[in-house]
């Protein structure tokens, strides 16, 4: 009995995106299936592991970037001014103090790429700000070509169905969009 087809990607999906509704384990690790590596971009270019950080993502869940990556050469450029000069911090409302706390709840992870799956342990900073599951809970993974999310189940289905509600309104407006590309 050979490994079950994945039917192609204009069959069930109608775009380079998809989405794993994955378990977390007791060790806070999520095992997703190899197809999540081959989403994205970044991921796909490496052969055992990956250096990452995750962050909060702007709308939900976390967002985990590779770190030789240009997102975070960005932050490291922004990083080093602050070293030199960490003034601009003592002002609470600072656009780069906004940017301090942004990146101090982000949190290293190593993505392990295996034969049929890639794993990685949820860092227990962001499992702590809720932002991200924890041991036995229910993950979405959210993959495009540039782009790695893990969502609690929760926040994710509150998300999906705040665009269902607005879906009708919303999908006129994503085919006129895709009508001038």
């Amino acid at each position: 009995m050979g490994k079950p087809q994945r039917k192609k990607l204009d069959e069930e999906r109608p775009g380079p995106f998809d989405s794993w509704i994955l378990t977390v384990d007791s060790q806070h690790r999520i095992r997703a299936p190899a197809e999540l590596s081959l989403m994205t971009g970044w991921l796909r270019k490496h052969a055992k592991s990956v250096a990452c950080r995750c962050f909060v993502g702007p709308i939900g869940g976390i967002r985990i970037v590779p770190t030789d990556g240009q997102n975070m050469v960005e932050h490291r450029r922004v990083l080093t001014m602050l070293a030199r000069d960490a003034s601009p911090l003592d002002e609470p409302t600072s656009e780069l103090t906004a940017y301090a706390r942004y990146f101090s709840t982000s949190a290293e992870v190593s993505i392990r790429l295996e034969n049929n799956r890639l794993s990685f342990t949820i860092p227990e900073r962001v499992r702590k700000l809720r932002v991200a599951p924890s041991s036995g809970e229910t993950a979405v993974a959210f993959a495009t070509r540039n782009m790695l999310e893990i969502w609690p189940c929760e926040q994710w289905l509150s998300h999906v169905r705040a665009f269902a509600g607005e879906y009708a309104d919303q999908i006129a407006v994503l085919a006129e969009r895709a009508e001038e590309h």
